[in-house]
């Protein structure tokens, strides 16, 4: 993680009625772990160019999120040279 500061959070409740926080911070992916993870609990990632971003997200609260923090990625992204 690039910082221990989220860059965003997301609150909705489930189907089920549970209220649910999800946390978003800046990090930087260091290579392929070495620990076991449940095929369950694997995501799939899929890369996009910057711009790109918004219009692949599907629900309105990702979108909002996304236009909250992009400046956070694009700065990172600037000051890195990456």
């Amino acid at each position: 993680m690039l910082s221990n500061k989220e860059i965003g959070i997301i609150s909705y409740s489930t189907d089920k009625e549970k209220d649910v926080n999800v946390y978003y911070y800046l990090a930087l992916d260091i290579g392929k772990t070495n620990k076991f993870i449940k095929e369950e609990d694997k995501e799939h990632l899929v890369w996009k160019d910057i711009d790109d971003v918004y219009n692949t997200l599907s629900y309105d609260n990702l979108k909002e999120l996304w236009n909250n923090t992009k400046i956070y990625v694009e700065e990172f992204l600037n000051n890195n040279k990456i």
